[in-house]
């Protein structure tokens, strides 16, 4: 429920924390954790 896969990426995903989110990119078996936003920057700064 707290995990969304984004729009207009193949392989990005976002998890939902309170106010902030954790942006990832999954690659095979692999995850890769890229960034952690307040919510109001993750747009701008996520993928």
């Amino acid at each position: 429920k707290n995990i969304k896969k984004l729009k207009g990426e193949e392989n990005a995903y976002r998890i939902r924390l309170g106010d902030y989110r954790i942006g990832f990119f999954i690659k095979g078996d692999t995850i890769i954790f890229s960034r952690v936003l307040h919510r109001r920057e993750f747009d701008r700064y996520f993928p």
